[in-house]
């Protein structure tokens, strides 16, 4: 039984701001990135039963994170570029990849991951100077609607997806 660690699980932001996607992987100055589901629940109290029932009616994801400023991180560059724009509605919007590294095949020499990938907005919560650390910005990036999921191949550290038929 192998252990796995969060190098198994990859995330990347499309920081294109074209048709055509620029996938750049969330690392560089993020040492936690969580994803929370906030599941939606209902919770009835029937007439006839002393306990509760609750359902689980819907989800929306979030993943919070907090990143070190690296000049030329990609990843920092489009976020940042969101909060100097102070950007509102399509200017916060991309898609998040979501690469499972351990759910994986390989046939013909050629490793295949199970993914998913999200529409995402972009929500900037913080901007921190202080006095002898390192220029920081948290962000949560809002999953939208239900994922595609599909599998990703990875050549030279850019994933390409397809869906699923």
């Amino acid at each position: 039984m192998n252990k796995l660690y969060s190098t198994d699980v990859g995330l990347f932001l499309d920081t294109a701001a074209s048709s055509t996607a620029s996938w750049e992987r969330v690392g560089k100055g993020v040492t936690q990135a969580t994803i929370g589901y906030n599941a939606q629940v209902t919770t009835e109290q029937y007439i006839n039963e002393n306990s509760a029932t609750s359902s689980v009616d819907s989800y929306q994801p979030q993943l919070d994170t907090n990143q070190t400023a690296y000049k030329d991180e990609e990843v920092f560059e489009f976020v940042d570029s969101i909060r100097k724009a102070r950007g509102i509605g399509s200017q916060c919007e991309t898609d998040l990849l979501i690469v499972y590294l351990y759910d994986n095949t390989t046939a013909e020499g050629t490793t295949t991951y199970r993914a998913e990938k999200n529409a995402c907005t972009i929500e900037i919560t913080d901007y921190t100077l202080e006095g002898g650390q390192p220029l920081s910005i948290s962000y949560n990036i809002h999953l939208n609607g239900d994922p595609t999921a599909g599998n990703v191949t990875i050549t030279s550290g850019s994933p390409t997806f397809t869906p699923d038929a």
